[in-house]
């Protein structure tokens, strides 16, 4: 019985619940934990480092090993199963253990290496890209759900008990979204996806077109996706409270963001991209106005505003990406994202290292702030708009490309 895409897609949905439950919690756990701990925003920012570089070198050589194996399930489990591994033991960090820290990360960037771009090319082959943003604002719901539930009963758990148990609880949920990927059915003609010349996909001038977007949300990310919660502790109080109250926004985020697959499938692209992109900024350039006034109920209006845009906005791009992945190719799309976002994420990383070395804390309010202009990167995703109405050579086959609306 050969693999139905629909099916597999509907068993990442599944996976991707509890998983992503596990990953909404990462940015507000875990660099307040590594702060708090260690008393040093700059060691955060090494210690997010560590595992990047990790990623950067690993996830190409792990994603065709996986391959050359036909071992796909296998690998994402791992994966899946490492980073429950990592929330599990980021509790017992300890100050004065910066070692021990660094080789936690190190763990986490092999957790990721072992998943990510082995997901993203799961998602490329499964999705149909005539309803993509369909597709995409389903994982998209699913993230805003659980952006609610995940900090909110972490946060409670970690208020009310201890760290260790709101990350040990956060990990059995991870462990729980590895089932679903048991019943996976990758295609049976795997091994044609080994990527064997690096350089040359590399140098393909159509899937770099893909770079300069995702350099700058590699940087976006850090400025402001792991300097806020930071910001946040050092200027106004426990991040867990901010990400309790904000949970409101949820049914408004998910029918936003059914709006947007659907008008994104509607060929209203471009003008939905710039649309949202220039909310996104407005609404991140507001964040550093915090500095000044610090209050918790300002917080939390722009932190709803926050979720609304946020998700809408990952919609739309993820929607393009895995959009133009399913339609021409699978992995050459995905791996010019990868390589890009991830020297975003290090070039943002040594900035902030070398910068609050000699900045007092609350300086990380620039960061946030400057995390605004990096989601500007992403208007230069129109320049790949026209891949969904004309056939490219070196297109997949049409097994590939025909799959049915899950």
């Amino acid at each position: 019985m050969s693999p139905s895409p629909s099916a597999n897609l509907r068993l990442l949905y599944i996976h991707h619940l509890f998983y992503s439950f596990s990953l909404t919690v990462f940015p507000v756990l875990i660099p307040p934990l590594i702060y708090q701990t260690f008393g040093s925003v700059s060691f955060f920012f090494i210690w997010n480092s560590v595992w990047t570089i990790v990623y950067l070198f690993l996830f190409l050589p792990l994603f065709n090993l996986a391959i050359s194996l036909s071992a796909v399930r296998l690998f994402l489990i791992i994966g899946a199963g490492l980073f429950a591994v990592f929330l599990a033991v980021c509790s017992r960090i300890t100050e004065g253990n910066e070692i021990a820290a660094c080789l936690y990360s190190a763990l986490l960037g092999v957790a990721f290496a072992v998943y990510w771009f082995l997901r993203h090319w799961m998602i490329s082959i499964s999705a149909d890209f005539r309803a993509i943003g369909r597709q995409i604002s389903i994982f998209s719901i699913i993230i805003v759900a659980n952006a609610v539930i995940g900090p909110s009963l972490a946060g409670y758990l970690a208020e009310t008990y201890s760290f260790e148990l709101a990350l040990i609880v956060i990990a059995c949920v991870t462990v729980v979204s590895t089932f679903p990927l048991l019943l996976l059915q990758p295609p049976e003609d795997v091994k044609q996806y080994r990527i064997h010349n690096l350089g040359a996909v590399l140098a393909e001038k159509t899937p770099a077109a893909v770079r300069p977007a995702y350099f700058w949300a590699g940087m976006a990310e850090c400025f402001f996706s792991y300097s806020f919660p930071i910001a946040f502790v050092i200027s106004i109080g426990d991040v867990m409270k901010l990400g309790f109250l904000s949970g409101g926004s949820a049914l408004a985020a998910a029918l936003l963001i059914w709006l947007a697959g659907l008008h994104f499938d509607r060929a209203k692209r471009t003008q939905l991209l710039g649309r949202v992109t220039w909310a996104r900024f407005a609404v991140i350039a507001c964040y550093p106005i915090l500095a000044f006034f610090p209050s918790l109920y300002l917080a939390l209006i722009l932190e709803t505003l926050n979720r609304l845009t946020e998700r809408v906005h990952a919609t739309v791009q993820e929607a393009y990406l895995f959009g133009i992945s399913n339609k021409v190719h699978p992995t050459h799309f995905q791996l010019n994202k990868e390589y890009a976002l991830t020297l975003g994420r290090l070039a943002a990383n040594v900035t902030i290292i070398v910068a609050m070395a000699s900045l007092p804390p609350k300086a990380m309010w620039i960061f946030v702030g400057l995390g605004a202009f990096g989601q500007l990167g992403w208007l230069t995703m129109k320049k790949v708009d026209y891949l969904f109405e004309t056939e490219q050579s070196g297109a997949p086959s049409p097994s590939i490309i025909q799959n049915a609306t899950p």
